[in-house]
């Protein structure tokens, strides 16, 4: 662990390609038109693949960089200002629009301009006036190319809160019979709520709880896994309990074929499933249940849950938390609304638990 931590408090320490989205018209916007304008041409998505931390460059830390803070107390801890948990963004990748990100991501921007996967070597791409409109900088997603990674979105704090306030891992951990107990994030991004659960799971370890805590931290896109993903689990000492994995839910659970020999995510592998702002759509939404009911473990004994950070409605885009819970009653899903967030500031959010039906 990076920083000098006390038995009441533990520091993260994260590179940032962009602060939280505020969640405001602005983003809807770009969202909307992304979709509005979305090409008839047939997308080849991602390979589905692991990414392995030894592979990523090392960054170099002791450069200077720009930092946010954002401090995270227990419900019963608040009044007294006992820090559980302080969240160091570090903005190590400029925001998205800026020039710079283009040029450290090149091969991810080039698949967000063209139709075409990346242009074969020596050859010159020629998009179409319609997809050079998509890139990088200028959208917050691209639908089928660019899930939004780079971007840290304001749900996944909103999660990571939940986890951290209701003490989700620990009260999992401490009824849980297993030796080993299994994390997945979905759609992850800079991957803090995974991160966090495995923090305070080391908490748990000091206090004499000898459990095996495993994370797997999966995104649409290589390039965030190693540009924010790795970076942010290794300054953080946990990058040898994760799994990286990228590439298409479908793709990541399909049976096994001649090229991979497993299923990169198992059936009934995971005790606690982690997702924030994966719901924009329906279509996402509803392949999310499926995975989810895929994934979760089905044994009573296990309590096992998802928990899933959104926004109550993604405006000009289609999803909505509620559409996300009936999808969820049609796949043998069982859902409660555990908090919701009412700032004033942006649209209300929710925190969803969902089970497997019994």
């Amino acid at each position: 662990m990076d920083g000098g931590e006390t038995t009441n408090s533990f520091a993260f320490n994260f590179f940032s390609s962009s602060s939280s989205s505020s969640g405001g018209k602005g983003e809807e916007e770009k969202r909307t038109e992304t979709n509005a304008n979305e090409t008839t041409t047939t997308i080849q998505k991602p390979e589905a693949k692991q990414v392995y931390s030894k592979d990523v460059f090392e960054p170099v830390f002791a450069k200077a960089v720009d930092k946010e803070t954002v401090e995270i107390f227990s419900s019963d801890e608040e009044e007294k200002g006992a820090k559980v948990l302080m969240l160091s963004i570090e903005k190590k990748i400029p925001p998205l629009g800026k020039e710079e990100v283009r040029m450290r991501v090149p091969t991810l921007d080039a698949v967000c301009k063209n139709n075409n996967e990346k242009p074969a070597k020596g050859a010159k791409a020629t998009p179409s006036s319609a997809a050079s409109a998509y890139s990088l900088a200028s959208h917050d997603l691209v639908k089928g190319k660019y899930e939004g990674g780079l971007k840290l979105w304001e749900c996944a704090i909103d999660l990571t809160k939940y986890v951290v306030r209701e003490r989700v891992v620990e009260a999992m951990v401490t009824l849980s019979t297993s030796k080993s107990f299994r994390v997945l994030e979905l759609g992850c991004g800079h991957g803090v709520p995974g991160i966090a659960s495995l923090m305070a799971h080391e908490k748990m370890e000091k206090d004499g709880k000898d459990t095996t805590l495993l994370c797997t931290l999966a995104d649409y896109n290589e390039e965030v896994l190693t540009e924010v993903t790795i970076p942010n689990a290794r300054m953080n000492g946990v990058c040898e309990q994760c799994t990286f994995l990228a590439g298409d839910w479908d793709d990541l659970v399909a049976a096994p074929s001649k090229k991979q020999s497993e299923a990169f995510l198992s059936k009934d592998e995971f005790d606690l499933i982690l997702t924030s702002d994966t719901i924009y759509n329906v279509d996402d939404a509803k392949k999310l249940a499926k995975v989810i009911h895929h994934c979760l473990k089905k044994n009573a004994n296990e309590n096992a849950i998802a928990l899933v950070a959104a926004k109550r409605y993604y405006f000009g885009v289609g999803g909505s938390t509620a559409t996300f819970m009936q999808l969820c009653d049609e796949t043998s899903l069982s859902c409660d609304v555990v908090k919701e967030i009412m700032d004033g500031a942006s649209n209300v959010r929710e925190i969803i638990r969902v089970r497997i039906k019994t």
